[in-house]
């Protein structure tokens, strides 16, 4: 089962989600690590979509093209808000910061509805967010790795593949993975819809008895040192197997630009 993203429903009075699926056999973090991670929830109607997401700067939030983007209608939702400053989930006791504006990568393609390619989106946001004791910026690596690296995704998991989620932040270990073995587990099933798709564009990065899932997409994926290499977008709904990120390096100038128009967006 492949996941990328999640919806889940809720009601008007009492905006929470329903069950989720997220990271799975993660363990909890400590209380000084990914301060940057925040949760982004996007409305459309009586729905909720849950995603993670990564605060770059004051107003500027990375995150999943899919998660805030409508394939049908090929427009991104008007109804985004980020949580943030809490590693417990709970929507209705910790601030929230409306979304004024996203920009997605202009090429970014979605594959045979299975799964979204150059898969990254820049949240600005109504208010700027201060660092404070509980909430930090996240680093971005300024170099590309290449080869077998020691990483870390984070996310509001289940602790196993049918249990209930966690109510804290979770996070994995992983270890980063040739192309050819991504392709050998992960993308061979699609009959390798795109010969480009396994270039430097991706992360791919497994553990064992580990994964991330639906409610995950979107999150952060960082080195040991905490800065941030990879964006969570698509896995399978299986323990050993490639989990797909996109790849930071190849969009740090579209993400700078982005953040530095996010810092003084009008709405």
């Amino acid at each position: 089962m492949l996941f990328c993203g999640y919806i889940a429903k809720y009601n008007d009075d009492n905006i929470l989600p329903g069950k989720m699926s997220r990271i799975i056999n993660g363990e909890q973090v400590n209380n000084d690590e990914a301060k940057f991670t925040v949760q982004v929830l996007t409305n459309k109607g009586r729905q909720i979509r849950f995603c993670g997401g990564s605060l770059i700067s004051s107003r500027a939030v990375l995150t999943a093209t899919h998660c805030v983007y409508n394939y049908d209608t090929n427009t991104t939702y008007n109804r985004i808000a980020v949580l943030y400053g809490t590693r417990i989930y709970n929507i209705s006791n910790y601030p929230s910061n409306r979304v004024v504006n996203v920009e997605v990568w202009p090429e970014n393609i979605r594959v045979k509805g299975k799964f979204t390619y150059k898969d990254i989106a820049v949240l600005t946001l109504k208010n700027p967010i201060q660092p404070n004791n509980d909430i930090q910026y996240a680093v971005l690596h300024p170099n590309n790795i290449i080869g077998r690296y020691d990483v870390i995704a984070y996310g509001w998991g289940r602790t196993e593949i049918d249990g209930s989620h966690s109510e804290r932040l979770l996070k994995i270990r992983l270890k980063t993975i040739s192309n050819y073995e991504c392709y050998k587990d992960f993308f061979k099933p699609f009959e390798n819809p795109d010969s480009t798709i396994l270039d430097l564009k991706i992360i791919c990065a497994k553990a064992v008895n580990r994964s991330t899932t639906f409610g995950d997409s979107g999150g952060p994926l960082t080195l040991m040192d905490g800065n941030l290499v990879g964006i969570i977008s698509c896995g399978k709904r299986k323990h050993d197997k490639p989990i797909y990120f996109t790849r930071i390096y190849s969009y740090l100038n579209f993400i700078r630009t982005a953040m530095q128009r996010a810092e003084t967006f009008v709405p």
